[in-house]
């Protein structure tokens, strides 16, 4: 919340709010800060000496929300709409959520580009999420109204790569498996063995270098044997990710079958 509020350059404090009125805002936010923090930013200044407590701070945060509350949320709401857009290559519709704000905001919170580069784009084409961060990095630097055309660049270029979520798949999948199943143990030849007590008890043994083999690959096993041969990666349809598909097929047979 300090963050948001500083980013706002509202001037506003923390610790100018009442205690009861700054547990509402966040109680309010219902989990997501930037929701309970959106109507500190908005107004500002006028958020000083909150000097009430109990019923009375939290009646004044109450009617703060009320009135101010779906700022926040109108605004994340404004960059879901641009993510879609940007998602069925409508780039006409990502660049007039430029327009209208979103991208510039958006792109401050560090919401946009990089989470729809990463997570709709992803592995079909890498260099979006590159983009999404130089974008990132141009719009803070130059600031608007200058910024727009970089924020329209961006949007354009994501709304028409080809996409993909095979890498955010992959991630939800593992964390799953993680969650779902016991602690399995590290193979032992992927353990380091700096003692002669870890070299008798087979720490190391059958470690293979990779670079010391044709074409930088050695066959080794890196799950633990109750998982050998899971894979949590499964390559999208497209030109990119058929490519690494098919290296995948040729080095690790038993994960990826033709």
């Amino acid at each position: 919340l300090d963050a948001r509020v500083g980013r706002a350059g509202a001037g506003a404090d923390l610790h100018d709010l009442d205690l009861g009125a700054a547990a509402v805002l966040f109680h309010g936010g219902d989990g997501d800060a930037q929701g309970g923090g959106a109507p500190v930013a908005a107004v500002g200044d006028e958020v000083v000496d909150h000097e009430a407590d109990g019923a009375d701070g939290q009646g004044e945060a109450q009617a703060l929300h009320r009135g101010l509350g779906a700022v926040g949320g109108a605004h994340f709401q404004g960059v879901d709409a641009d993510d879609l857009a940007v998602f069925v290559d409508q780039g006409a519709a990502g660049v007039a959520v430029v327009q209208g704000g979103v991208g510039h905001h958006a792109a401050n919170d560090g919401v946009f580009p990089h989470i729809l580069a990463a997570e709709d784009i992803g592995l079909a084409n890498p260099n979006a999420l590159l983009l999404a961060q130089s974008t990132f990095d141009a719009v803070h630097k130059i600031g608007m109204p200058e910024a727009r055309i970089i924020l329209s660049e961006c949007a354009i270029y994501l709304a028409t790569s080809p996409k993909s979520n095979s890498a955010y798949m992959a991630i939800n999948q593992a964390l799953a498996f993680v969650n779902d199943n016991e602690e399995l143990p590290v193979p032992l030849h992927l353990r380091n063995a700096p003692t002669r007590l870890m070299k008798e008890l087979g720490y190391s043994d059958g470690y293979r270098y990779a670079h010391d083999y044709a074409g930088n690959f050695a066959d080794l096993e890196f799950l633990p044997d109750k998982i050998s041969g899971t894979a949590f990666y499964n390559p999208g349809n497209n030109a990119k990710e058929r490519e690494i598909e098919s290296r995948m097929e040729r080095l690790w047979p038993k994960y990826y079958k033709k």
